[in-house]
């Protein structure tokens, strides 16, 4: 991992210094930084070549949800991570997501420590996207150019639905529900 202190300046009309550790060859960063005003349009750094295609971020100094963006629900739509609730519709929490920045104004408050995990697609490595279901308990992971190890799954439009993950140590039949105790 390289680690990496970046400011991003003036460019984007504000500036917000993060601590990133990242391995773009992984498609993985971790982000550490602190929240700015809400609705602020401060641009934090995620340390990739790439557009994330899913981030997840938490407040580290306090209690506040597991916010997610995700490529396939688009900038203007979240979840989070530590409920089963449907997809909600935000303008402002992840209103920009690009190649080198994203913007993270969730809060109430300014000051507030976060961390932010950020995931882009690696051919044959890892694959980040969304599809339509039919319904059927059958798992099929067809189409994405590689077995994988692991695999989460949540409906994005249905209330309830749980965040479900399978891996290939445990087998497809078994499962952890992250939003579970």
């Amino acid at each position: 991992y390289k680690r990496q202190t970046l400011n991003i300046g003036t460019k984007y009309a504000s500036s917000i210094q993060a601590i990133v550790n990242a391995n773009d060859n992984a498609g993985f960063s971790i982000v550490k930084f602190k929240n700015q005003s809400p609705g602020s349009t401060v641009r934090v750094p995620h340390g990739l070549s790439a557009t994330p295609n899913m981030i997840l971020l938490k407040r580290t100094d306090g209690t506040e949800n597991w916010y997610v963006y995700h490529s396939g629900m688009g900038t203007s739509k979240f979840m989070r991570l530590d409920t089963d609730a449907a997809q909600g519709t935000a303008t402002n929490l992840f209103n920009t997501v690009n190649s080198t920045v994203f913007n993270p104004s969730f809060t109430n408050d300014a000051g507030q420590q976060l961390i932010a995990y950020c995931f882009r697609n690696i051919s044959g490595y890892q694959k980040f996207g969304s599809y339509t279901g039919t319904g059927s308990s059958t798992r099929s992971f067809t189409g994405i150019g590689f077995q994988p190890d692991y695999v989460m799954v949540k409906s994005a439009t249905q209330a309830g639905g749980r965040w479900q993950t399978y891996d290939s140590v445990r087998g497809v039949k078994k499962r952890l529900l992250a939003n579970s105790d």
